[in-house]
């Protein structure tokens, strides 16, 4: 009933659907591009405001968008510049959310930014995507990725990986939480980039092994 109400009002209810990319002008949006996830078909259509539920910020990578007319010209054919045009693409899911589509998917709304291990996942991400979306690669998750829902075997070791522990979180003492300060008082520069060096090896056990991987003779092992 509810449904039928607002479509009285002539607003048009689209289930089924993903936000897929957006599209605007200066500083202002003007298109969207959405998915039907039961025929994968995508839709173009024009907008003005996009209202989000509270507390989901999407990630969005936004790159230059030419016209057809800078396209088919030569360099030195090129017309003035116009205003800046631009498209905005999502990074590559979160593995939790492998296989999940659209800017809005369900896992979408959890933080990213909750702990220094996951800012850098989230910038790791971001970057990844970046390159794709520069080198016209699809943004993505590898078919391989390890998700929560994938089956391997026991892994009790990586090889050749230096011994490397993990920077501990300062924390604020009684005194200062009493006058308001945050319990987690941060990394500094040099600590953050000891701990992100650290993981960005992960990438060593982040994805699924083939059957002709063969590693080499073992000399060190991570924590």
């Amino acid at each position: 009933a509810e449904i039928a109400a607002v479509e009285q009002e002539n607003v048009r209810v689209i289930f089924s659907a993903g936000i897929t990319r957006l599209f605007g002008e200066k500083n202002r949006l003007t298109e969207l591009e959405y998915m039907e996830f039961d025929s994968q078909s995508k839709t173009a259509m024009p907008v003005q405001n996009l209202f989000t539920a509270s507390g989901r910020f999407p990630e969005l990578i936004f790159v230059k968008a030419e016209t057809e007319a800078e396209e088919g010209a030569e360099a030195s054919e090129k017309t003035p510049a116009g205003p800046l045009r631009w498209e905005a693409y999502e990074p590559y899911k979160n593995p939790i959310a492998f296989g999940e589509k659209g800017l809005f998917s369900e896992n979408d709304v959890l933080s990213d930014y909750s702990a220094a291990i996951r800012a850098i996942a989230a910038g790791r991400r971001a970057a990844a995507s970046v390159h794709y979306v520069m080198y016209g690669i699809p943004v993505e998750l590898p078919e391989n990725v390890i998700t929560l829902r994938s089956i391997l075997q026991n892994v009790d070791r990586v090889e050749l990986v230096q011994l490397k522990p993990r920077q501990i979180m300062p924390l604020a003492s009684p005194k200062e939480t009493a006058v308001g300060k945050e319990l987690e008082k941060g990394f500094t520069e040099e600590t953050a980039r000891s701990e992100a060096s650290r993981c960005l090896q992960c990438g060593l056990i982040c994805y699924e092994r083939s059957e002709g991987f063969v590693t080499a003779p073992k000399k060190e092992s991570a924590a």
